[in-house]
């Protein structure tokens, strides 16, 4: 997720590297109804983590936009116990992902549980490295 000290509270103005536990619902827009293969399964999975290396890529390009359209409305996360919802996370992306020169987001341990034709969990680990400002110190 994108630095914000507003978000992250003033230990992170100096772009020291975050640890995040992500947890991420993900929709397969798919009809639900009976039990799935393990084919199916398997697919629904590929899918969530898909999209799960789509919002890391998104990150590594720095593109606002693509980040923030893998947030749905209902989004909220937890950073140092504060809680943040989708419109302060969505402003905070936008005003600070650009400030960065280079952004190495690393998603680990990341774990799908597939819940159904519409829909999984997806699980993982976040650690990111960056450089930021004039000087581009690289943090992580």
């Amino acid at each position: 997720m994108a630095f914000d000290e507003n978000l992250a509270g003033p230990a992170m103005r100096f772009c020291r590297p975050t640890f995040l536990f992500g947890c991420v619902l993900f929709s397969a827009c798919q009809a639900g109804g009976a039990s799935l293969t393990d084919a199916e399964r398997a697919a629904i999975a590929a899918s969530a983590d898909s999209a799960t290396r789509a919002f890391e890529s998104a990150e590594r390009a720095l593109d606002a936009e693509r980040v923030i359209a893998h947030l749905a409305p209902e989004f909220y996360m937890y950073n140092d116990g504060v809680r943040s919802e989708y419109d302060s996370v969505a402003a905070s992306i936008r005003r600070t992902l650009g400030t960065f020169q280079h952004f190495e987001p690393g998603f680990t341990a990341v774990e799908v549980i597939v819940l159904g034709r519409d829909g999984a969990v997806v699980s993982f680990t976040f650690r990111d490295s960056r450089s930021c400002g004039s000087a581009g110190a690289r943090t992580g």
